[in-house]
């Protein structure tokens, strides 16, 4: 019983250690290109070892995915229908960097010359430390040795989009009102149902029952790739209780913005 309750401990331990890593991607976790079919495209990856020791790092690709509940997906790379990672090499795909050096990665793509290519098409390249063995704790005779190592790794995600081309179009998964503490909010699940990347503004505007606009509130702006999904959530500060009409609108910038309405009550 002692040996189980020491091993829970420690996994106790491991779960509240804090992420650690002596490595950094510099510049930003997103890299953008506009081309066309059978064009080429690169870009580079500056990762700065920040600790004192050297540190051995592998870069690797992955699909990536997202749905409005939270959930992630990484998934092998070019299994995805809108996946660029096979058009996209690394060179090199390992490297050890000197204690507080940078190194630069560079990763090439060709897009496929092929005509029905439209939209939006990404994929991530996976920025992590190779860990080494993390130090045995010494226990007594009965007792469980156990190491514990944090490793932090990053993912830079490399879009292609082709030119101006491609659908836009959002949908609207799920409503609910939400009220927690005396507040209300409208919680919107959003899904990009075309086939471009778009990064769209949410905001509600409320109308009382004499059709006088109470005031206009912000949901913020996130990035959708085809075929994802995102929660948004648009809070209703000061707003007395009763029933309105919402006009909820989705502005993704340029000439596309789209919206519902919805007739809600505020909770007292």
């Amino acid at each position: 019983m002692k040996k189980l309750l020491r091993l829970l401990f420690a996994f106790s331990l491991m779960a509240m250690l804090p992420a650690f890593g002596g490595v950094a991607v510099i510049g930003g976790l997103t890299r953008q290109h506009t081309v066309k079919p059978g064009e080429s495209f690169e870009g580079v990856i500056l990762v700065k070892n920040t600790g004192h020791a050297p540190l051995e790092i592998n870069f690797s690709q992955t699909d990536y995915a997202f749905t409005a509940d939270g959930a992630s997906h990484y998934d092998k790379p070019g299994t995805r229908p809108r996946s660029n990672a096979p058009w996209i090499a690394l060179n090199p795909p390992r490297v050890t960097i000197p204690p507080l050096e940078t190194v630069s990665v560079y990763y090439q793509g060709r897009v496929p010359d092929a005509a029905e290519l439209a939209g939006t098409y990404w994929s991530m390249v996976m920025v992590e430390p190779v860990a080494t063995p993390a130090p045995l704790a010494e226990g007594g005779e009965k007792q469980v040795a156990m190491g514990v190592q944090a490793v932090m790794r990053y993912a830079v995600q490399i879009v292609t989009a082709i030119g101006a081309t491609g659908t836009e179009q959002l949908a609207i998964l799920d409503k609910r009102m939400l009220t927690d503490a005396g507040k209300s909010a409208l919680q919107l699940d959003v899904a990009n149902t075309g086939e471009r990347m778009q990064t769209p503004a949410v905001s509600a505007e409320l109308f009382n029952a004499r059709g006088v606009s109470i005031g206009q509130f912000q949901g913020g702006k996130q990035r959708i790739y085809p075929q994802c999904s995102v929660r948004y959530k648009v809070e209703f500060a000061d707003v007395p209780p009763g029933k309105y009409t919402a006009m909820v609108v989705m502005d993704s910038g340029g000439d596309y913005v789209t919206g519902a309405q919805y007739t809600l009550e505020i909770a007292p």
